[in-house]
């Protein structure tokens, strides 16, 4: 079991959309 690998994995993936979602909202 890697939970450090998977929780940096999830923040790679997870980081980029909530400042996509956020550049969104902001756009609207």
């Amino acid at each position: 079991m890697r939970k450090p690998s998977a929780f940096h994995a999830c923040n790679i993936i997870f980081l980029p959309l909530v400042k996509c979602a956020s550049a969104t909202i902001m756009l609207n």
